[in-house]
């Protein structure tokens, strides 16, 4: 049977095509590409060193900023959701030749530093401060930092704020406040150091890690820790003593931890610089069982470009998936830039990827609550764009659409036309290999048009009676009944 479909119909269906056609996907954005909404506006000579964000997704940066906007010198700045700089900020005054080596953020978003300092503002505070959440100092956090050793100059390398609001402080330092402290102190909220934290350390710590009851873990380079033999990597009580049910593997010497992550199952990735019982280097981050012991069922082939610059830089993503930072390196023989994800068993995980290559090294991953990453470091270059030094990265696959350009002129009004809107529905391209579903949508007729589309037969139908038009319309052929036309109707 062969139907015939109305001008004014035909005219429908090319329209709804047309509006369709600027709702169809016309780009995918991977996973590991970067965020075109985030777009900080920092120098050549700048440089972000580390990145916190406060509960309003403000940006907290520490770093050498000569010049950013034009606006002066200065070692901290904010930053809004976008990357632009957020000039509300009260921006400390700290000498040029100091640094900010750590950054915290407290729960009513008070901003903890810590680094070399002596002085806020032209305040006395020797390497520790806290602002309030926009960037004046807190006259409550005052305390002296001491160190007796061959340097002097004490400085702080790690913050940490634990679950119970208590703040640990690590670094190189010998006594604060004119009472021994050997690297490791803690302080109440109230900016008070506790006395009853006692834990210490013969190098600097260099990653920190809370667990929910308050225990901790703490990583470096040292090798003793509360005066008893510990490489690497140990884990405290909430006062200080080490644990003793957990024990590190045996088969695996922690030389140097560099970050840490617990995973909510209580499963411990270190990255840093490991070996083997037998001396073989490790590979990659790995992955420690609650009681210590090395988990077999994680086991990424991950190898630095140079051996002497391993994965340094550990995050925990979404879905258990684990994002690995450093310098260059191969996973699975695959050349990646300087951040790759894995999936929870240690493999590289194809659907995240950087395309182009990262110049230098990752220094600070920042996983935001909507799984987006941000990065700061040397690199100067992402996905061959040029993204100085910081740069966001989506975190999964995403859809965009094309604007439609085209327009079209509908025919002159009818006096008596309605635009009646036409009820949903599906509407399938005819069989072939490029035969796809389109989305369900309602359409409203064009003027003139009747708002319900009629489908007139060419041969009679039982029970209906066919309406004749000029010989000029096409004709059933024998044998060919399976054959649609869809000719225009001469009004």
């Amino acid at each position: 049977m062969i139907y015939r479909i109305t001008r004014p119909f035909l005219l429908l269906v090319l329209s709804a095509l047309i509006a369709t056609a600027g709702l169809l996907p016309t780009a995918q954005a991977a996973g590991g590409d970067l965020d075109p909404t985030f777009a900080p506006a920092f120098l050549a000579d700048d440089y972000p060193f580390l990145i916190v964000r406060q509960s309003t997704g403000k940006l907290i940066v520490s770093g050498n900023f000569e010049v950013v906007n034009s606006l002066g010198t200065r070692k901290l700045l904010r930053l809004n959701p976008d990357g632009s700089e957020d000039t509300s900020f009260n921006v400390p005054a700290i000498a040029r030749e100091a640094d900010i080596s750590a950054l915290a953020i407290q729960p009513d978003d008070a901003i903890v530093i810590g680094g070399t300092f002596t002085a806020v503002n032209g305040t006395p505070r020797q390497s520790l401060a806290r602002l309030n959440s926009e960037g004046a100092l807190d006259p409550d956090l005052s305390l002296s930092f001491a160190d007796d050793g061959p340097s002097g100059t004490p400085f702080i390398t790690k913050l940490l704020v634990r679950p119970d609001g208590t703040l640990i402080v690590a670094g190189r330092f010998t006594s604060v406040n004119g009472v021994a402290h050997l690297n490791l102190v803690r302080l109440l909220p109230n900016g008070s150091r506790d006395a009853t934290f006692n834990a210490s350390t013969d190098q600097s710590p260099r990653t920190l890690a809370a667990y929910p009851d308050n225990s901790l873990l703490v990583g470096g380079l040292f090798s003793l820790v509360n005066g008893a033999p510990s490489k690497g990597l140990v884990r405290l009580d909430p006062q200080g003593a080490l644990v003793s049910t957990t024990v590190f593997s045996p088969g695996l010497n922690v030389l140097r931890a560099d970050d840490l992550a617990i995973q909510p199952d209580g499963n411990i990735l270190v990255a840093g610089i490991m070996t083997s019982g037998t001396g073989i280097e490790v590979r990659g981050p790995v992955r420690l069982l609650p009681n210590g012991g090395l988990d077999p069922s994680f086991a990424p082939d991950i190898r630095a470009a140079n051996r002497a610059n391993p994965p340094n830089r550990v995050a925990l993503h979404t879905e258990g998936t684990i994002l690995v930072g450093g310098k260059q390196m191969r996973v699975d023989g695959t050349l990646q830039p300087v951040l790759t994800r894995l999936t929870s068993a240690g493999r590289r995980d194809p659907g995240f990827a950087l395309r182009g290559f990262l110049d230098d090294s990752v220094q600070t991953i920042l996983v935001q609550p909507d799984g987006k990453i941000i990065l700061t470091g040397s690199f100067t270059t992402l996905n061959d764009q040029t993204v100085p030094f910081i740069a966001r990265l989506l975190p999964t696959a995403t859809l965009t659409t094309a604007t439609p350009t085209a327009t079209t002129t509908p025919p002159p009004a009818s006096p008596t036309a309605t635009n009646a809107p036409i009820p949903s529905a599906t509407f399938t391209a005819l069989p072939g290999p490029s035969a796809t579903a389109l989305p369900s949508a309602t359409f409203t007729a064009l003027p003139g048009a009747s708002a319900t589309p009629t489908l007139r037969p060419t041969t009679p139908v039982a029970s209906a009676t066919p309406t004749r038009r000029p010989s000029s319309t096409p004709q059933a052929t024998p044998g060919a009944s399976s054959r649609l036309y869809l000719p225009f109707v001469r009004k």
